[in-house]
């Protein structure tokens, strides 16, 4: 399982933005594969991700 966290729950990153508004349906296996934007993203935007057991 895994909890997802937003806007910069660990704390704001630095440096570049790899992906903006990704929109994931589920089948992905990497987020290569969700579609995003290329719209203005700052760090307070930034997401986390805790993988459990």
């Amino acid at each position: 399982s895994a909890n997802v966290y937003r806007y910069s729950y660990f704390g704001a990153g630095s440096g570049p933005i790899w992906f903006a508004s990704l929109d994931c349906r589920g089948n992905e296996t990497n987020l290569d594969q969700c579609s995003s934007s290329d719209g203005y993203c700052d760090h307070y935007y930034d997401a986390g991700v805790a993988c459990g057991h």
